[in-house]
């Protein structure tokens, strides 16, 4: 806190009339949510008071929070959890990590996630750094899709027929 741009200590003697200027400074990830002791609660930084008689001010700071989305993915399951503690979307406190966990069906892989920050990763577990509002999808792909083709062709006998299976399949 400042009078005429000095620095007064806690529970300094002030002189009516004289306006006194708080400013918070939340830690990393909070934000001032509230002023209490004074006429007004606002939520900024600073703020200025006109003393009037003996006042006790305090700044009530809270998480900023974000807004965190998923949604099931076809061939699959997606889930996620912060601290340990199961998370179906909405709010996030700013600065936490969001786990998010691919399941996916059988015969299935992740081809890539979006949103999260790991674009492009096949990883089946990534984790989201809370700093915005986010949404977060995971792909899947069939791995038979995956698998390295060639073309094989053959011809028919002139006098007769040529079938061919795969891994005796028809």
């Amino acid at each position: 806190a400042s009078v005429d741009g000095k620095a007064i200590t806690n529970g300094e003697f002030v002189g009516a009339g004289k306006t006194v200027t708080f400013t918070a400074h939340p830690q990393s990830g909070m934000k001032v949510s509230r002023w209490t002791g004074i006429d007004k609660s606002e939520d900024k930084v600073t703020i200025t008071l006109t003393v009037k008689a003996g006042v006790s001010v305090t700044a009530e700071c809270t998480a900023i929070m974000h807004t965190v989305t998923f949604a099931q993915p076809e061939h699959g399951k997606l889930t996620a959890s912060i601290d340990g503690k199961d998370f179906t979307g909405g709010a996030a406190a700013e600065g936490k990590t969001v786990l998010f966990k691919a399941e996916p069906d059988k015969g299935y892989t992740v081809k890539q996630w979006t949103g999260a920050g790991k674009e492009g990763c096949t990883d089946t577990t990534v984790g989201l750094i809370v700093e915005k509002t986010s949404e977060v999808s995971v792909e899947f792909i069939d791995i038979e899709s995956l698998a390295e083709k060639y073309t094989v062709s053959f011809t028919a006998p002139a006098n007769g027929t040529l079938s061919a299976k795969v891994d005796g399949a028809d």
